[in-house]
């Protein structure tokens, strides 16, 4: 009840007072290479993992990825609201109508409540049967309002986060959407697992020596402090929640070096993570969309 509450409130903000919300609103995809740096790493189907939920693309890549074990974490209560409505578009049909339904959804500038009203309705079908009251529900408050004030702007994107969508950067980031043949696997996958939501700060979870893998993004560029210290502390319970043979992927970085092979950006603290030893420090390095280099910190045990 107080999800969908936020979630209104989020809704007539928006559309009643032009204000947008980016404590609330999450974002719409990854910017993050993951299937690049999934690839790297000698991923096991048995391995229990631990992810960010934001928008759902670290869910998909390890799913892809053949990880059946999924815990999905994040301090955004509408995070697995929004990772669920994906689910639904993706399981509507095909590629092609999975690109279109994205198209609409956060690229068109229009106000056509009938055919918004028509779309919704076909994802409320295919949305699991826990989250079919929420979602109908709260695609009636956004309706009733458009209705009133006609403001050109879909629910999708009242919701979410989406200033760098872009289709072909998506296929560069994700393979489940590269071929039809990756999109159907996903899609069989979806229908098999259900997912296990935990609402919270990912750096508070203690589960000692339960999993073998956690994919932290770049939530440590929102804490406030980054001192050597304090890093130190937020990586200390995640730590004792691996395996033995656990990793923590600690922190995306963009843009660590540039075309020319020079470092752009540091990490944590403004330091070139050459000349810092936290944890048994170590990097995987991934191409980004800009022709760039980003890099993913690494954490053992």
């Amino acid at each position: 009840m107080v999800v969908q509450q936020k979630i209104k409130d989020i809704i007539y903000q928006n559309i009643v007072n032009n204000e947008e919300n980016d404590d609330l609103t999450v974002y719409a995809f990854t910017n993050e290479n993951i299937n690049g740096y999934l690839e790297q790493l000698d991923l096991d189907y048995s391995f229990k993992t631990l992810a960010i939920g934001s928008s759902g693309d670290h869910f998909f890549n390890l799913l892809l990825n053949n990880i059946k074990k999924i815990d999905l974490i994040d301090i955004n209560p509408l995070s697995s609201l929004y990772i669920e409505i994906r689910k639904a578009m993706i399981k509507i049909g095909d590629l092609e109508d999975y690109k279109l339904l994205l198209k609409y959804s956060f690229k068109y500038i229009g106000c056509e409540l009938e055919i918004e009203e028509k779309i919704w309705n076909l994802i409320i079908n295919y949305i699991d049967n826990k989250y079919k009251l929420v979602v109908k529900e709260i695609f009636n408050y956004y309706y009733c309002l458009q209705n009133v004030y006609h403001k050109k702007v879909t629910l999708l994107q009242v919701l979410t986060k989406d200033y760098y969508y872009d289709w072909e950067e998506l296929l560069f980031y994700n393979k489940y959407i590269r071929s039809e043949k990756d999109f159907w696997n996903l899609k069989e996958k979806l229908d098999k697992i259900e997912i296990n939501y935990r609402l919270g700060n990912i750096f508070n979870i203690l589960e000692k020596n339960k999993y073998d893998l956690v994919l932290v993004s770049n939530a440590l560029e929102y804490t406030i402090n980054h001192s050597m210290d304090d890093v130190y502390k937020r990586f200390k319970n995640l730590r004792n929640s691996i395996t033995y043979k656990g990793i923590i992927l600690a922190s995306y970085i963009y843009n660590f070096k540039d075309v020319i092979n020079e470092y752009s950006n540091y990490p944590i603290c403004g330091t070139d993570v050459s000349y810092r030893e936290i944890l048994r420090e170590e990097l995987i390095w991934v191409d980004n969309y800009n022709r760039n280099k980003d890099a993913v910190l690494v954490l053992r045990k």
